[in-house]
């Protein structure tokens, strides 16, 4: 009778142990254990990367605000962190540069990129500030901040000319 006792009592420890063991994460709710694991590397990895860094600065968007975004995405796309890990290293620029404005506030990161163009377009002349002004805000209303990330040298040429009425805000 003592040997049933423990015989059970050891498969009841087992069963509560297989059940226990036996969360999983699946597409839309990870273990906690697969959210954390995608957090930690996900702030590992932003630190690694100065530029990445900067630009989250830039958009004034903390590290683990954009990476619990970032997580949270991948969790509605994925079965599990392993698998999103695996398929975030096969993402193209333009899908990742999706994502990732996706978990970054538009406002802030006009401001942001506002601030950086200004300085960029006015340089050591403040005579220019009006038209620079007056550029900005028309890219802002006709833009989105990821379609300026695929701006090559070209595209700027284009919208000097598109956003060219700002030209007489350049006093002479």
């Amino acid at each position: 009778m003592k040997n049933l006792m423990k015989l059970s009592l050891c498969l009841l420890s087992f069963t509560f142990l297989l059940v226990s063991c036996g969360e999983s994460s699946i597409k839309g709710k990870w273990t906690s254990s697969d959210m954390e694991k995608c957090k930690v590397e996900g702030i590992k990895e932003i630190e690694k990367d100065t530029e990445t860094e900067e630009m989250m600065a830039l958009m004034g968007t903390s590290n683990d605000e954009f990476v619990s975004c970032a997580c949270e995405k991948f969790e509605e796309k994925y079965d599990s962190y392993s698998i999103a890990s695996i398929e975030a290293d096969k993402m193209s620029e333009e899908e990742a540069g999706i994502m990732m404005f996706s978990c970054i506030d538009t406002e802030k990161s006009w401001k942001g990129i506002g601030s950086l163009f200004l300085g960029g377009c006015i340089g050591e002349d403040p005579a220019r500030e009006g038209y620079c002004t007056c550029v900005l805000e028309n890219i802002m209303t006709d833009f989105e901040p990821l379609e300026m990330l695929s701006w090559g040298d070209e595209d700027y040429e284009v919208i000097t000319e598109r956003y060219s009425d700002c030209l007489a805000l350049i006093p002479e």
